[in-house]
């Protein structure tokens, strides 16, 4: 064909072999960044993706360790609210503690005791002539104001490390049964020293105004109370006093056991020299006094034998125990850096910009390396573009300057031709490579996608585990307060009755409520049966049968301790029964029942048992009722066990032989401990009250008492 014609063909070709390349140089370009993008997007999210990998599993971690340690603080609440305390020792005054406890001998200081019922803080003297003082009144540096009401000497008030007055009912309740010697130190401002020593000291009831009965003076400070023998106590709001023209005690400025008004003033003023102070007038007449201390002790009559066995008697309190401490650690625990764990930052409060920033700086910079680096198919599209680049340049340049050479027209279009076919199979090549990146872009979408939604699902994880944590840390604060709350406040005053009549008396809604109750005898709590109902009611059951339950032949150690269940059948215990009757008089009441319903009573209006040295010797006497005298015979008897025969009979032990346990001689007129037999029947050795039924075993009977009058 026509030369030019050829030539206008061949610069279509080549204008469109050209663009052709031009738009896949521009797509290539396109694709090029579109990848350096998708790296950069896939290389942050999997990044992101371990975080939130790494703070679930720290999150979970602290989840469980939280959980763990909530359920043992809820335990350890469970476990203090539901545990019986370990039983701890008190006493009724220091003697008893220097008694039971000799290692503190010498030891002066604060003790508790159980006084009016309750628990209350004491000063013991430990050192003074033997020691075992109870301290009642403390005066040493002005530190407590000692003019104060009727109610203040009535409780006590002060500080016992310091100055304190004990408090007139609990004086009174340590007077009231033992009798009790008075020291009083006095010391003046110089520092010379006198004391006086009284063998008799008692006050009375509020009733009676907390009268003073004093006397058996003997000392270096004169008799300073004599004049005050059989005073009441006034106080600025009660005057007892015997001076008409006015109150004694609102004039001095004190509480005192005034006349008209004082020989001695221990609770007046705090100061050097001014009528109406600290006075001990048969000593240092007007002369104030700097310290001084009333204190008192049981008196040790003489041949009193004061070795009585208690076999290590103690009082359970119902404290609650302070040894498991949960609160620092947890309160630790519950305000910490949860976030430390990640490594990166601290706290939700300084957001993921701050990360992400430092991600991206990282994966841009990670991506460049891995294009330059790498064999992966961005860094295979840059190498090949500048190849081909470079060819497509070279070749556009090839046809220019093969025009321009004067060759033989078929060698140049066989030039041309050759260079067409390269042309287009680098177009062939870069549309086949195209592809191949269009389909990996795809896979990378679909990877980008499949990441979004996995951190979309760790961040509502992690929100939930956040929240979670945030409850559990309140819960757990919650629990650490209350265990911290419970070792911390003091527990409210626990009052401890002597006998049933006293719960009677002081808790008057339990009236004709029958059952079993708890009172403080030999130096602990004991459970017993109380009697509200019969005659008055206030008995305390020391002993009771009412259906074969419980086995009566028991050695000499049960009989000792007692044993049984009050609610029952029980024995209350010999030394119980001993602690109950040896101070206060005691009247006992039997009360009977046949197998065929018929009832009978025997009264005493004297019930006494000896300690444990004496056998637990019988003391009873004033016998009324309708049963007879069963216990006349018995009357001066120690009590026999199988292994302590005590009784009267020469050929046997009265004990073994009827397996029981009584006051026997040779052997017995009653025989309450007997052996059950469940019906009525007439053998020796059974529950028997012979003046009543001769030979009949007895179905039911019980013993109680309750103090005389």
């Amino acid at each position: 064909m026509d030369e030019s014609i050829k030539h206008g063909v061949i610069g279509i070709i080549l204008a469109f072999t050209l663009g052709a390349a031009y738009i896949f140089e521009r797509k290539l370009n396109d694709v090029y960044r579109e990848g350096l993008a998708r790296e950069r997007d896939l290389s942050f999210l999997k990044h992101r993706n371990e975080d939130f990998k790494v703070k679930v599993e720290s999150l979970e971690g602290e989840l469980s360790s939280l959980k763990t340690a909530t359920r043992e603080l809820a335990d350890e609440i469970k476990r203090m609210n539901s545990t019986p305390p370990a039983p701890i020792k008190f006493y009724p005054n220091c003697m008893e503690i220097l008694k039971y406890e000799p290692d503190i001998k010498w030891k002066d200081g604060v003790y508790q005791i159980y006084v009016n019922y309750q628990l209350k803080s004491v000063y013991c003297d430990m050192s003074t002539d033997g020691g075992g003082w109870t301290v009642i009144q403390r005066r040493k540096d002005g530190s407590t104001d000692f003019f104060r009401p009727w109610r203040d000497y009535k409780q006590g008030f002060g500080d016992p490390s310091k100055e304190y007055w004990i408090g007139n009912d609990a004086i009174h309740d340590l007077t009231k049964t033992t009798r009790q010697e008075l020291r009083v130190d006095l010391q003046r401002f110089d520092g010379d020293k006198a004391y006086a020593l009284y063998s008799r000291f008692e006050v009375g009831d509020e009733i009676s105004g907390y009268k003073l009965s004093v006397g058996g003076y003997s000392g270096t400070a004169g008799d300073g109370l004599a004049y005050h023998n059989g005073m009441q106590f006034s106080t600025h709001d009660h005057d007892n006093d015997l001076f008409d023209h006015g109150n004694c005690a609102e004039v001095f400025q004190a509480g005192w056991w005034y006349g008209a008004c004082y020989h001695s003033n221990l609770n007046g003023r705090f100061a050097m020299a001014v009528e109406g102070l600290i006075e001990w007038v048969v000593w240092k007449a007007d002369e104030s006094l700097k310290g001084t201390m009333m204190m008192i002790r049981p008196k040790v009559v003489a041949n009193q034998d004061v070795d009585i066995i208690h076999d290590n008697a103690y009082l359970q309190v119902n404290y609650p125990i302070s040894g498991f401490r949960f609160h620092d650690a947890l309160m630790q625990v519950a305000n910490g850096d949860v976030w430390t764990t990640c490594g990166f930052y601290k706290g939700p409060g300084e957001d993921f910009q701050i990360i992400f920033t430092i991600c991206n700086d990282v994966v841009r910079g990670d991506t460049l390396m891995i294009a330059i680096q790498s064999n992966n198919s961005n860094e295979s599209i840059q190498l090949l573009w500048a190849y081909a680049d470079r060819r497509l340049h070279y070749i556009y340049n090839g046809i220019k300057w093969l025009y321009a050479l004067k060759m033989d027209e078929s060698i140049k279009h066989g030039v041309i031709g050759i260079i067409l076919a390269f042309t287009l199979g680098a177009a062939y090549i870069f549309e086949r490579r195209l592809n191949d990146v269009y389909r990996e872009g795809l896979a990378r979408d679909r990877d980008l996608s499949f990441l979004k939604h996995r951190n979309e699902d760790f961040k509502v994880k992690v929100e939930s585990l956040e929240s979670e944590l945030s409850s559990l840390k309140t819960v757990m604060r919650e629990l650490a307060d209350e265990i911290k709350r419970v070792n911390s406040t003091p527990p409210a005053p626990i009052k401890f009755y002597p006998n049933c009549m006293e719960i009677l008396k002081y808790e008057p809604d339990i009236k004709r409520k029958d059952g079993v109750y708890q009172i403080y005898v030999n130096y602990h709590l004991k459970s017993v049966y109380c009697d509200m109902s019969t005659d008055g009611g206030g008995w305390t059951v020391i002993q009771r049968r009412k259906d074969g339950s419980t086995d009566f032949f028991q050695p000499w150690r049960d009989y000792k301790q007692g044993f049984g269940d009050p609610s029952k059948e029980y024995w209350i215990g010999n030394d119980a029964i001993h602690d109950l009757t040896k101070t206060t008089r005691q009247e006992l009441r039997v009360d009977l029942q046949r197998f065929d319903g018929d009832k009978a009573y025997a009264l005493y209006s004297r019930f006494e048992v000896g300690d444990e040295i004496s056998g637990y010797k019988l003391s009873v006497g004033g016998y009324s009722g309708t049963a007879g005298d069963g216990l006349a015979y018995h009357n001066g008897m120690k009590f026999s066990t199988h292994d302590h025969d005590n009784d009267l009979f020469d050929h046997g032990n009265c004990a073994e032989g009827y397996q029981a346990a009584w006051w026997y001689g040779v052997c017995y007129l009653s025989n309450l401990n007997g052996r059950y037999t469940g019906f009525a029947m007439a053998v020796e050795g059974l529950i028997e009250w012979r003046v009543w039924k001769t030979g009949k075993a007895l179905k039911g009977k019980m013993m109680m008492i309750r103090p005389k009058g």
